[in-house]
């Protein structure tokens, strides 16, 4: 319950003004301005599942769920996903295999996986199968918050490039 009287507590404001300013910073930019779609959170650990769900939705987010690789790909079939959020290790297929798996079906939103590995050949692999990035477990939540949205952000970015593209093109 609380700090304990002698601990220190001085750290954390600093931490948290300084959060507090990138959150602002990414706020002015307006991005993103509308999801895409809701974001999957796919891990085969219940707890994991529920507490990224109601992180994702205190945040604003729409979520979705899968408790594997396999029905993460079923419902991205069925439903359009603006971010996943998939955990590396899953018995039956991977986040690693969930993400080549998107990619090779031509899902081109935000794929983010969780782990608690910090293997540089695992991230490697990761990014090699089409990863944008990865956040490592414990997952914090103002950590996750940022990355989310500046995820969201870069694919929005992404999208508006293309627009832009293809309106020029047609001059």
């Amino acid at each position: 319950m609380g700090f304990q009287a002698g601990v220190s507590t001085s750290h954390i404001m600093p931490v948290r003004s300084r959060m507090s300013q990138l959150l602002a910073g990414i706020e002015q930019c307006g991005y993103p301005k509308k999801m895409p779609g809701p974001i999957l959170v796919v891990d085969d650990e219940p707890f994991q599942v529920l507490f990224m769900q109601k992180a994702l939705a205190g945040f604003g987010y729409d979520v979705l769920t899968a408790a594997s690789g396999r029905e993460a790909l079923e419902k991205v079939r069925s439903v359009p996903v603006g971010l996943v959020l998939t955990d590396l290790s899953m018995p039956d297929l991977d986040g690693i295999g969930l993400t080549g798996a998107l990619r090779a079906s031509g899902f081109c939103a935000g794929i983010l996986v969780v782990t608690a590995l910090k293997s540089q050949n695992q991230i490697s692999e990761g990014y090699k199968a089409g990863a944008d990035g990865f956040v490592l477990k414990p997952v914090a939540l103002d950590v996750l918050e940022i990355v989310v949205r500046r995820e969201l952000q870069r694919q929005e970015l992404i999208e508006e490039n293309k627009r832009l593209k293809s309106e020029r093109e047609k001059k």
